[in-house]
């Protein structure tokens, strides 16, 4: 999904620039899986063909960057963040002091695949430092891809929201409208997701008037929007229903909730654009939002059957140990305790 996104903001065409060959041009790739064997074995094979070619002891940067972008985005698509890492730093550090527009943009997209990183472990202060040396980067060439600067707004929002930083969040979400809706292929579904952040982080401060005035603009872009197959559309009826909830908008977050279930039946049924782990982590939010639904009307014995589907796709899609999966059940379990149930997790 990742790759298919910045893929799409070009991959620059830059002059045959040239680097000292090493050793420590790249780790050797780790296979992850049966499935991914194949695509790893290239990979690897590509790596060592790079090594191999000494005989001036230089080598053409831009395979060796293609090959550390390709490296480095499968670990992030196999949500193995640490591995990906490694790749990424090896591609700043060929273009490191290279001049041209397209370099510098291409260690912009980098740091920013470092920064997805260490947030996706949760590493704030770490993908904080990463957006901002991406953002910096990017401001400044020419050649600018807004749609990585809105995107990089985002993230920089969704880390300080993490860290409780709302008054953060807010500056760099409005940053993140403003480039949506200056885009030149305006996409709907996107700003409504914005709007959806926006509303969320203005209820967080307590301005109910600007909370409910981007919360009606998402909801008013999205009903237009619905007929739209795509997963996209279901992200951001699932963001509305987190909101609807905490506001007790039962009625409200009911219909929307039914509506993105609909939706996520139609993806799969009629197989469109969306990676298998969209499907299986929107199929386990809606399942956790049905049960939390019950639980708020005191029908614990189904809400607890929700909660149990969702903990079973949430093992199997990300295993026991992952930190997805820990949070779900320590979630559950202390809902289980506040009910006063001695209800079975069934995992």
């Amino acid at each position: 999904m990742m790759k298919s996104f910045f893929y799409g903001c070009g991959f620059f065409a830059f002059q045959k620039l040239t680097v000292q060959n090493s050793l420590a041009f790249a780790p050797p790739l780790k296979n992850l899986s049966a499935s991914t064997n194949e695509v790893f074995q290239a990979l690897e094979e590509k790596r060592r063909v790079l090594l191999n070619q000494t005989s001036h002891q230089e080598r053409d940067s831009k395979e060796a960057v293609q090959f550390c972008m390709d490296a480095g985005q499968k670990y992030l698509e196999c949500e193995k963040y640490i591995e990906a890492i490694p790749y990424f730093k090896k591609c700043i550090e060929i273009l490191q002091n290279k001049p041209s527009q397209e370099a510098q943009a291409l260690q912009s997209k980098c740091y920013f695949y470092i920064g997805e990183s260490y947030l996706s472990i949760n590493k704030y202060e770490e993908a904080l430092e990463k957006y901002e040396s991406s953002l910096n980067i990017l401001e400044n060439c020419q050649q600018k891809c807004q749609i990585l600067l809105a995107k990089i707004n985002e993230r920089l929002a969704l880390t300080y929201d993490f860290q409780e930083k709302p008054k953060l969040a807010l500056h760099h979400l409005t940053k993140t409208l403003r480039l949506k809706q200056q885009a030149q292929d305006e996409d709907q579904v996107s700003i409504a997701d914005t709007l959806a952040s926006i509303a969320a982080i203005y209820f967080k401060l307590g301005n109910s008037n600007k909370f409910e005035e981007h919360y009606n603009k998402a909801i008013k872009i999205l009903e237009k929007c619905d007929k739209i197959k795509s997963s996209h559309v279901l992200k951001v009826r699932i963001k509305l229903a987190t909101l609807q909830y905490n506001l007790r908008l039962y009625d409200d977050f009911a219909r929307n909730i039914e509506e993105a279930e609909k939706k996520l039946e139609s993806i799969k049924q009629h197989n469109e654009t969306a990676t298998h782990q969209e499907i299986a982590e929107n199929a386990i939010s809606i399942n956790y939002w049905k049960g939390s639904l019950s639980f708020a009307l005191e029908n614990y014995e189904e809400a607890f059957g929700f909660y149990n589907n969702a903990l079973n796709m949430s093992l199997k899609h990300y295993g026991k140990h992952h930190p997805k999966f820990q949070s779900f059940y320590s979630n559950i379990y202390w809902l289980n305790f506040m009910a006063g149930k001695n209800t079975v997790l069934k995992i």
